[in-house]
């Protein structure tokens, strides 16, 4: 299986299977466990994905998803759980019904991630 956002900029996206750390959030490792193709330990995120961490709502309120490490839990549970990368400085992407969505992440006054398809997704 190829990388989780394909065009993600000069080798920063976990492919699946791939080593690389996120935190220990238990909702995210009962994913990780019951996913035998997604292997990840469990100890290091980068700084940026960990200041995402938390509930995720639409500018009207409605909420959208929870981010617990390098995972996006939908709300509703409409879809599995998305892999969330930092793809630049300030910059996420995610990898939705095999299309790639780059949000350029704002973390002051209130943090929000505006989506490349011009969602904008609140942290409250």
């Amino acid at each position: 299986m190829g990388c989780q956002c394909a065009t993600v900029r000069a080798g920063s996206c976990l492919q699946v299977g791939d080593t690389r750390d996120m935190d220990s959030d238990s909702s995210a490792i009962a994913w990780l466990e019951a996913t035998p193709v997604i292997r990840q330990s469990l100890k290091e995120v980068p700084l940026l994905l960990r200041q995402l961490r938390g509930r995720w709502f639409r500018e009207d309120g409605s909420p959208v998803s929870e981010i617990s490490g390098a995972l996006i839990i939908w709300e509703g549970a409409w879809q599995e759980p998305t892999l969330l990368v930092e793809s630049a400085p300030n910059e996420v992407c995610m990898e939705v019904q095999d299309a790639v969505f780059f949000g350029q992440v704002t973390l002051q006054p209130q943090a929000s991630i505006s989506w490349s398809d011009g969602d904008l997704w609140l942290h409250k």
